[in-house]
């Protein structure tokens, strides 16, 4: 009897979901130069049969900079985009009251130079203990740049049948880099005190939601960073209440990609 309101229906924005049952996203390794493929999609197929409500597809990179690793999803580009729409086709149809939602990805910092062929940019120039690389801090036009590639990759994500998007704003990535003292040292309108620091993530939504406009837009935060200097379970949640107010949900995990490598 406890665990009657797991079964139950909810609204997010505009979408019913009908369960309580949410696969969050994760890395599978199967997407093939940035294209959709068979055992990609076969493998969400059989997820949605199974019954959860919600589906988030990811990290899927908003483009160059932002990709992690080869096997990522892109939504970069149109090209990708027959491939993607095949997959959501597929995937309601095997259950056509499953959502499904497109994680939106950049890595920032946790880009790697060999793999995106070029330095990683960050807010600042700040050593990065995962990718082990200093990336090149951004100028003000790639940060118009790489919020205008996350309106981009929205509008793709809708186009192609996907039901939401999720910014990928947890684990040490581009836009908890931003909002991290550790890892923001700009003196300019997007680093400072913390009202500046969410500037590039308050700026990216409201160019998506412009874009758009009634698409659900959810966000995956770290309710702690768990590394020292960076934001903790206090600032987060001051953090959360500010971004909530442009955003549809959140998804919460706990901590960074840089525990891990503190640890090795």
């Amino acid at each position: 009897m406890k665990f009657f309101k797991l079964f139950t229906a909810f609204n997010i924005r505009n979408i019913r979901i009908l369960n309580r049952i949410v696969m969050p996203a994760m890395h599978l390794g199967l997407a093939q130069n940035g294209e959709m493929t068979k055992k990609l999609t076969d493998f969400y197929v059989e997820r949605a049969k199974g019954g959860a409500g919600l589906l988030i597809i990811g990290g899927c990179y908003v483009d160059i900079y932002g990709k992690g690793l080869p096997s990522m999803i892109s939504v970069d580009s149109d090209d990708f985009l027959p491939k993607l729409t095949e997959f959501t086709e597929k995937v309601h149809r095997a259950r056509d009251d499953v959502k499904i939602c497109c994680q939106l990805y950049h890595g920032g910092a946790y880009a790697f130079p060999q793999i995106i062929g070029r330095t990683p940019i960050a807010p600042s120039a700040v050593y990065s203990n995962f990718s082990k690389t200093t990336p090149k801090e951004m100028t003000l036009e790639d940060i118009k740049r790489e919020q205008q590639a996350f309106a981009d990759a929205s509008v793709r994500a809708k186009k192609a049948g996907f039901d939401a998007v999720e910014i990928c704003g947890n684990a040490g990535y581009l836009t908890d880099q931003f909002c991290s003292p550790k890892t923001n040292k700009r003196t300019d309108k997007y680093g400072g005190d913390l009202e500046n620091r969410l500037r590039f993530p308050i700026e990216t939504i409201e160019l998506m939601r412009s874009k758009v406009e009634d698409f659900p837009i959810g966000y995956r935060i770290s309710g702690d960073d768990f590394v020292p200097g960076s934001n903790t379970y206090k600032d987060k949640l001051i953090i959360a209440n500010r971004l909530g107010e442009y955003l549809d949900y959140f998804n919460v995990t706990g901590g960074w990609h840089e525990n891990c490598a503190q640890i090795a």
